[in-house]
């Protein structure tokens, strides 16, 4: 159980008992100082409220699904596994917005330059979901971090699955990038034998992503969680800050820095599945896609009905729809 008390316009937390509970349903951006003594400073409270819906559960506003995928470690590594966030998109009240919904965050342990960690992400990337308007949703985009221990087999995975529109990914070193670049093909292999049908490696700006998401998490506008979305998340999900500093030619440079002892794998997951959201948006602009999506999922959700009709009292199974035709 956490506790806080308010001193000197200050919110402090703690863990055990004290004076008065967090209000039920209350979330918090968490920043943790001073932990070896419970007491924890937060320097920000976002009151991120978790809406009602469950884990795998699509919102009806929801139109589309992308993934995010963490690769830790490989080679035998300590705590070696694959994180994956899923997010659904819905259009936002915003005009050329969109609004973010959790919809499942996975954890796959294994080794990533093993076969058996990419069995399991085969299963995400090949599930489907109820959608509560008629049909299923299936994963569209997915972009995979390439930059860690295992990264060629990051490469061997999103080439055999690039119709299923899976991308490597590496975040720029440069400041103020692009969301995503155009991709560069990575054409020779971890012996230097070159590769046919190379893989597309796509570019990446994360600060400038973070700089779209840590304003909606810090309003609680634009981005939604599931009611069983835990503290442990959230506090992954903050788990960096923005610094300023002079740099040689004593100009001011902001920069995104990770938090004392604090994992950052469930940001990383969300930074990588916007990514992916950008990835769908070079082939389709935001003023165009969400028409676009909603005709689709009309148009199939009318098609399953009509099917249902002629197949009913029989076990046919519905099946997901490929709104890009990969």
């Amino acid at each position: 159980m956490i506790y806080y008390q308010k001193v000197n316009n200050k919110t402090y937390f703690y863990r055990g008992q004290f004076v008065q509970s967090l209000p039920k349903g209350d979330k918090a951006t968490w920043f943790f100082d001073n932990v070896d003594t419970g007491s924890f400073y937060v320097q920000s409270v976002a009151n991120q409220k978790v809406e009602d819906y469950l884990p795998t559960e699509i919102p009806k506003e929801v139109l589309c699904l992308v993934a995010g995928v963490d690769v830790q470690g490989g080679g035998g590594t300590k705590d070696e596994r694959i994180e994956c966030s899923i997010f659904g998109i819905s259009e936002s009240v915003v005009k050329g917005k969109e609004d973010l919904w959790l919809i499942e965050h996975l954890v796959i342990h294994g080794d990533p330059t093993q076969k058996e960690v990419w069995e399991g992400l085969d299963i995400v990337l090949d599930s489907e979901y109820e959608h509560p308007n008629g049909g299923k949703l299936k994963i569209q985009a997915m972009a995979i971090d390439s930059g860690g221990l295992a990264t060629h087999s990051v490469y061997n995975y999103c080439r055999q699955r690039k119709t299923k529109g899976v991308i490597p990914i590496k975040g720029s070193s440069q400041r103020n990038q692009p969301i995503i670049g155009r991709g560069s093909k990575v054409d020779i292999d971890y012996k230097g034998q070159p590769i046919k049908q190379g893989v597309s490696v796509f570019s990446i700006g994360s600060d400038t992503i973070k700089d779209e998401l840590f304003p909606r998490i810090k309003m609680g506008k634009g981005i939604h969680f599931h009611k069983e979305t835990t503290e442990e998340y959230f506090k992954e999900l903050t788990g960096e800050y923005k610094q300023s500093k002079l740099n040689s030619s004593r100009r001011r440079v902001y920069q995104y820095v990770q938090k004392k002892n604090q994992a950052v794998e469930k940001l990383d997951c969300a930074v990588y599945a916007y990514a992916a959201w950008y990835y769908l948006l070079q082939r389709k602009p935001i003023s165009k896609i969400f028409p676009y999506l909603e005709k689709k999922l009309q148009n199939y959700g009318k098609k399953q009905q009509k099917k249902a009709k002629i197949t009913k009292n029989t076990n046919m199974p519905k099946q997901g729809y490929d709104v890009f035709n990969w």
